[in-house]
């Protein structure tokens, strides 16, 4: 398997959850999967004092923790956080959207962005919008460019 395959595979494993959610409640809080070394796709959620209501950037931030021990020990190659934002879209402008940060161990990052709005109270979406990343999960400058999964 080549990153591109892996990180498609995240995509893929968030994203429906993350419609299904939005059409059933009109909101969700952050989300994760991470893909382990030998190829297997697991969600993460993280539990927080205010169940509830939830900070977003404090979901965020417990997620990138444990995705970052996980990476460290050596027990993921990929992994993604889905949350909902508002992102400017080049030629779109600002918008609703379905974010999902994506690492791999031996690419870049990305983040992937699938845009919404709603009409006669449905969610719409529109086509995947993908942005260079920020590395956050996996350690390092050198990106492991010939790793073989």
């Amino acid at each position: 398997m080549d990153a591109q395959t892996d990180l498609d595979a995240l995509v893929n494993f968030l994203l429906p959850f993350a419609q299904e959610t939005l059409g059933k409640h009109g909101e969700f809080f952050p989300f994760a999967a991470q893909m382990s070394v030998e190829g297997e796709i697991t969600a993460i959620a993280i539990e927080t004092e205010d169940e509830d209501h939830p900070d977003s950037d404090v979901v965020i931030g417990a997620l990138g923790d444990v995705l970052r021990t996980h990476a460290a020990d050596g027990l993921i190659r990929a992994c993604g956080i889905c949350s909902d934002t508002a992102v400017t879209i080049p030629e779109k402008g600002m918008t609703e959207a379905v974010r999902v940060s994506l690492e791999h161990a031996a690419a870049e990052p990305v983040d992937v962005y699938m845009p919404y709005k709603t009409e006669a109270a449905e969610y719409v979406f529109d086509d995947l919008v993908a942005m260079e990343g920020v590395r956050e999960i996996f350690a390092g400058p050198e990106i492991s460019d010939g790793a073989e999964w």
